[in-house]
């Protein structure tokens, strides 16, 4: 999917919340994105969300890895965050599962 945006060019989503429900509204067009380097063959967690929130707890539109059974929160920053084979991200209150190939 294409998210459009006032200014500046098109960003292309390679995952989407299509279906219109509770769980679904909380995860933003551009909540965040991941980027593999090839020089440290890394995965990093990048949070794109530019608005501040009111309420920092983990269901609250916030982004999230959650690994081994603890949680840890993504800040908006250039360094973003490493992930690992099995982490869970939690984008508001939607959670998927980052596996590689």
């Amino acid at each position: 999917a294409e998210v459009h945006r006032s200014q500046g060019p098109p960003r292309r989503n390679d995952l989407s919340c299509t279906d219109d429900t509770e769980i679904n509204s909380t995860v933003s067009r551009e909540h965040a994105h991941i980027l593999y380097s090839k020089k440290t063959g890394e995965y990093r967690l990048y949070n794109d969300r530019w608005y501040r929130q009111v309420k920092q707890e983990p269901g609250n539109c916030g982004l999230w890895i959650i690994r081994d059974g603890l949680s840890q929160e993504v800040h908006r920053n250039a360094r973003g965050a490493k992930l690992m084979p099995g982490d869970e991200i939690q984008l508001g209150r939607a959670i998927v599962k980052f596996q590689l190939r």
